[in-house]
C-alpha cells in the first residue's frame, strides 16, 4: 500500500474518489495492523443511497459522477466480485512469472491457483440511513458481514502440484529449491544511513520477483511506479489548497458544534468521531482477537457496541443536519475539476499507460 495520502482528502465524501483514497490511506485499524491479518472486507459507498435519518429502506440515488473518475477508476474495483476476479488474475500472471523463473533456475514448477471461495453477498453497508446505524453504529465491531476475522495466509499446501514435488526431492535439493522459490534466509543489515539493524524482504527469490513484477503490470503498479510519483504527489497536495481547507474548516466546525451540543467534546473534523470511538476499545478488541473471540459476542466489549452506536446516531444526525454530504461533495467537485484542468496531460498519460498493458 502506497503511504503517500492522508485523512484530509476522505473528508470530500464522493463515492468513487473515497473509494480509491480510503484503499490507499495508512489509517488502517490499528489491531490489524499490529496482528498482521488479512481482513476481508468491502465499504459500502456513502453516495449511493439518500434514506438519509428519515429510516426505512434506503432510496438509491444516482452516483454523483466526480471528474477525476474518468482517469483513476481503474485503480479501484466497486464490488467483492470484481475484487475477487482481478485477485485472481493477478495470481494467475505471478504464478506464471514463478514458474519462468524457476526454469531458469533449473527447477520445475507448476503455476497453481486454487480455486476462490465463493462470495457471499452481504447487506451493503448504510452508514447515511438512520435503521442501518442504529443496528450497526459504524461497523467497527460488527456490521452485515460479520465482525472481523483473520484469514491465515498458508505456504504450498497438499493440493498445491507443488507439494508432492518438493517431498520428492533430497533434503539438499529442497533447501536448494525453498531458496530459489523464496530467497536465502533472512538476516538483518545494518541501514546506510542509520546504523540500525533491517531485515530486507522484497524481491526475495522467484516467488518475491513474480508478484512485484505481476503487481508492476496492474493498474495500481503503474499508479504506483516512478513515473507517476509526480502525479500521485499532486493527488496528495489537491486536498491541502488553502481555500479547500478553509472550505472543509467551516462544514466540520458547523458539524462540531452540533455534536458538542450532543455532548460529544473535543472534536474537529467529522471522521474523527468513528476514531475516537475505536480508540477508547482498541486494546480490548487486541486482547479479544488474542484469545480467539468474536467482537459480535465478547461480553468485554458489550458496553462499546452501546456507545458506538450512540456515537454514531449523534454523528449522523448532526451530518444531516448541518448538510455535510452534500457541502463535501460539493467541495470535492470543485477541487477536482480544478485538478483535471491543472494536470490533464499527466492525467491522459497514465490513462494512456493503462491502456498499454
Amino acid at each position: 500500500m502506497a503511504q503517500w495520502l492522508n485523512g484530509s482528502i476522505a473528508q470530500l465524501l464522493n463515492c468513487s474518489i473515497a473509494q480509491l483514497l480510503n484503499r490507499m490511506s495508512s489509517n488502517f485499524p490499528k489491531v490489524v495492523a499490529t496482528l498482521g491479518v488479512v481482513v476481508i472486507g468491502l465499504t459500502g459507498c456513502n453516495s449511493t443511497n439518500g434514506a438519509g435519518v428519515s429510516g426505512g429502506a434506503p432510496t438509491p440515488e444516482p452516483t454523483r459522477l466526480m471528474p477525476l473518475d474518468e482517469y483513476l477508476s481503474p485503480i479501484w474495483t466497486t464490488s467483492m466480485a470484481e475484487a475477487q476476479q482481478l485477485e485472481q488474475e493477478l495470481e494467475r500472471n505471478t504464478q506464471e512469472l514463478i514458474a519462468q523463473c524457476m526454469h531458469e533456475a533449473g527447477f520445475d514448477y507448476v503455476p497453481f491457483v486454487p480455486e476462490p471461495e465463493p462470495i457471499v453477498e452481504v447487506e451493503e453497508e448504510r452508514p447515511d440511513d438512520l435503521d442501518w446505524v442504529t443496528q450497526w453504529g459504524y461497523g467497527l465491531l460488527w456490521s452485515p458481514g460479520g465482525s472481523i476475522q483473520a484469514v491465515p495466509i498458508g505456504g504450498i499446501g497438499e493440493d498445491n502440484p507443488n507439494y508432492e514435488l518438493l517431498n520428492s526431492l533430497s533434503e539438499a535439493e529442497r533447501a536448494a529449491y525453498q531458496i530459489a522459490l523464496d530467497g536465502p534466509p533472512l538476516s538483518p543489515v545494518a541501514d546506510g544511513e542509520s546504523g540500525e539493524m533491517v531485515t530486507i524482504v522484497l524481491e526475495r527469490g522467484c516467488r518475491g520477483w513474480a508478484r512485484m513484477e505481476a503487481n508492476s503490470r496492474t493498474p495500481s503498479g503503474v499508479w504506483n511506479s516512478d513515473e507517476f510519483a509526480p502525479l500521485r504527489e499532486a493527488v496528495t497536495s489537491m486536498s491541502q489548497a488553502d481555500w479547500v481547507l478553509n472550505e472543509l474548516a467551516i462544514i466540520n466546525a458547523d458539524w462540531a458544534t452540533c455534536m458538542a451540543d450532543a455532548g460529544y467534546l473535543g472534536l474537529e473534523r467529522q471522521q474523527d468521531a468513528k476514531w475516537v470511538i475505536y480508540d477508547e476499545m482498541s486494546a480490548t478488541m487486541l486482547q479479544v482477537v488474542q484469545n480467539g473471540g468474536d467482537f459480535a459476542t465478547a461480553p468485554e466489549l458489550a458496553e462499546y457496541r452501546e456507545r458506538e452506536i450512540e456515537m454514531a446516531l449523534a454523528d449522523l444526525q448532526c451530518r444531516e443536519r448541518v448538510n455535510y454530504r452534500e457541502r463535501t461533495s460539493d467541495v470535492a467537485f470543485e477541487m477536482q475539476t480544478q485538478f483535471v484542468n491543472d494536470h490533464r496531460s499527466e492525467l491522459e498519460a497514465f490513462r494512456a499507460a493503462i491502456e498499454q498493458q
